[in-house]
């Protein structure tokens, strides 16, 4: 039988010593796995048949995963994997706790774990954005809490809070308002929450949102952390914040990916031991820009995400190359920047406020048209231009790494196929494109050429 000879776990339960049998037919029950997720799984073994994968939504991935996996079906396994992380911008809003909840499990599923890692690193509210997110768990909810950047509102956060705590009590009734709640309400919500609250920093939270959003809840919170917390608002001073946060991998697995502040305590005590901690503050105040098109907020993140790609402390940014003073050529382009790495690009998109850009750890240079390899290149954009809030972000994709960067010698900056490309020819201005091939995600909705109104190019400086 085919079947037995593609899975281990068939060759074993339907082995003469453990299978069933009844009126000559051999019986397999298995009520773990849904009726459609286990014909697919007989017409993949039997013809190798992918394409009944159409009629399956995203939450059902996860299902064939689970299944795959139990029956030691690694090929099958690897190949939703792909698949996911191929479209993953069609489930990140719509089932992401469960897929993220999935792949902690799975032993086989190391390159979308790494991927939702980085993810959740480079934008932790995509957590609370999806529509799931109440399906994760409190050791998984305390972990994100416990990150220093998450790029929230405080008062967002205890928001998203809250109603995660509500929805781990599917059998009590909450009103909509708190005003008509009873202790069969408070008490379980507040054994739910007791964990959590420890890492809200309540301190962010303004006066205003403290009285319309934290008060009428108060219940939840042990007295004197309460009081606490009341005081510092009476007195019109902050309340006491929680102890520090520290970063620690939202996997099992050994992956870790390091904040801003990790990276530097690590090369502090590793390297420079004659340094001190004062040292790196003064470090980390050094990481600005002078920049026409991006502020010292975009910088600060960028800088980070330099930082944990490197694996080094971002120090400094010299600019090279400004398209106000020194054109567009590209001829210009290649006498400044060809030798220069690792590089920092910065443009804007005519008639929009859009900022676009990206970082290359490798030289630009070459003698002929050639594709570059890395894995720690990176592009990014802000689509409403100074709102340093809304990002994309998007890494080379694994499968592309050795088509990373492209240079030529008629065009300007080219990170991968297409997917940020800075004017061609001989001018850097026009025929613009920004196309997701190479990267993982899009980071600009628009596929059409557009033109750039200005752009700058940045020596990065690591220590």
């Amino acid at each position: 039988m085919n079947i037995i000879a593609q899975s281990p776990y068939f060759h074993a339960a339907l082995s003469r010593e453990w299978r069933r049998e009844e009126n000559g037919k051999i019986l397999f029950e298995k009520p773990n796995v849904s009726p459609k997720t286990f014909e697919f799984i007989l017409k993949y073994l039997y013809s190798g048949d992918t394409i009944t994968l159409n009629d399956f939504n995203y939450e059902e991935f996860v299902d064939i995963i689970i299944a795959a996996d139990e029956f030691i079906l690694h090929d099958l396994v690897s190949y939703i994997e792909q698949k996911l992380l191929l479209s993953y911008n069609s489930w990140s809003k719509q089932c992401f706790a469960k897929i993220y909840k999935c792949v902690l499990r799975q032993e086989f599923c190391k390159e979308l774990q790494t991927f939702l890692e980085e993810k959740i690193y480079e934008k932790p509210m995509i957590i609370w954005e999806s529509e799931d997110f109440t399906l994760l768990d409190e050791e998984t909810i305390v972990k994100f809490l416990r990150l220093e950047d998450h790029c929230m509102n405080e008062i967002d956060v205890w928001n998203n809070v809250k109603t995660w705590g509500i929805a781990q009590n599917p059998t009590i009734t909450f009103d909509e308002n708190p005003r008509n709640w009873t202790e069969e309400n408070f008490l379980p919500l507040k054994e739910t929450l007791s964990q959590c609250i420890n890492f809200i920093q309540f301190s962010l939270i303004t006066t205003d949102e403290f009285y319309n959003h934290i008060k009428p809840y108060k219940q939840i919170f042990p007295q004197d952390f309460y009081e606490e917390l009341l005081w510092g608002y009476i007195k019109n001073d902050e309340p006491k914040k929680p102890s520090p946060k520290k970063f620690s991998s939202l996997f099992t697995n050994e992956a870790k990916i390091k904040s801003y502040s990790d990276v530097i305590r690590d090369l502090v005590q590793n390297t420079h031991n004659t340094w001190n901690i004062q040292n790196t503050q003064n470090i980390r105040n050094s990481t600005q820009i002078d920049s026409g098109i991006i502020g010292n907020n975009h910088i600060s993140l960028i800088s980070r995400w330099i930082s944990e790609t490197m694996n080094r402390p971002c120090h400094s940014f010299s600019l090279i190359m400004n398209s106000n003073i020194d054109g567009f050529s590209s001829q210009v382009f290649k006498r400044k920047c060809d030798e220069i790495r690792p590089t920092l690009v910065i443009l804007t998109v005519e008639d929009t406020n859009e900022i676009l850009g990206g970082f290359n750890p490798l030289k630009w240079g070459s003698r002929k048209e050639c594709w570059k390899e890395t894995r720690d290149s990176f592009i990014f954009s802000f689509p409403d231009g100074q709102d340093h809030t809304n990002y994309r972000f998007s890494r080379v994709s694994p499968l592309y790494e050795k088509k990373a960067i492209y240079r030529s010698e008629l065009n300007g900056p080219n990170f991968g196929g297409g997917d940020l490309t800075l004017g061609r020819q001989t001018s850097l201005k026009r025929d613009c494109i920004c196309v997701q091939t190479n990267y993982m995600t899009p980071i600009r909705d628009d596929p059409d050429y557009f033109r750039a109104s200005s752009f700058e190019i940045f020596e990065v400086h690591m220590l």
